[in-house]
């Protein structure tokens, strides 16, 4: 899922939201409590996750099939554009200056949203990348094995930081603010890791699970 909104105005909050075999769901959440259906679109493949560059309107939804690119310029009619496969398929996306960073098992791809281009890619880890995050100008990866890798695109090349074993068997998702990433078990369901990455070429372990309840 993910919420954009048109300037300041809170009234216009969108959330796109990757359904699975549904596809993409666009949602109006100016009132969270009464969420209303917009439009939606089914892609190829099975959306996994979602990531929208407001600049162009452009939404790119990650799954099975790859990387497609949809049009929610109008939010009550979403079009395909393109659909960009890649070997594996996609399992998480996120925008930094335009240019998307697509993670599939076993590395990750720049992809310009306007022009569909691939511009670059890295191999990652091992253990194949189950998801994705970014703050500033770093990306987070984590794959199923629990490894984190930190990666720098502030120059438009991606280029690996440090990693560091966070210890979180079957990891699934990871949540990263105020420079401490959160690495989550089966989706935060089963308890969740933490590491320092204040400096990325030494993330550092705090702790592991310590309730695999919440």
């Amino acid at each position: 899922v993910e919420v954009q909104r048109d300037g300041n105005e809170i009234q216009s909050r969108t959330a796109y939201v990757a359904t699975g075999s549904f596809g993409l769901a666009v949602v109006s959440v100016a009132d969270f409590t009464v969420p209303i259906l917009q439009g939606e679109v089914a892609v190829p493949g099975s959306a996994i996750d979602v990531a929208v560059h407001d600049a162009s309107d452009t939404a790119i939804v990650v799954g099975s099939a790859g990387a497609t690119l949809v049009d929610v310029s109008d939010p009550l009619n979403p079009t395909i554009v393109e659909t960009i496969p890649l070997p594996g398929g996609a399992t998480a996306v996120s925008f930094y200056e335009g240019v998307a960073y697509v993670a599939t098992p076993s590395r990750l791809v720049a992809i310009d949203p306007l022009t569909s281009e691939q511009l670059e890619e890295l191999r990652v880890g091992s253990g194949g990348i189950v998801d994705l995050a970014r703050e500033g100008s770093n990306l987070y990866a984590v794959s199923s094995s629990g490894v984190l890798t930190v990666i720098d695109v502030s120059d438009f090349i991606m280029q690996e930081r440090g990693s560091v074993d966070t210890g979180v068997s079957v990891a699934s998702s990871v949540f990263v603010g105020n420079g401490v990433a959160y690495v989550g078990r089966t989706g935060f369901q089963e308890g969740f890791g933490t590491v320092d990455v204040t400096d990325p070429q030494v993330p550092v372990v705090l702790s592991g699970v310590d309730d695999g309840s919440i």
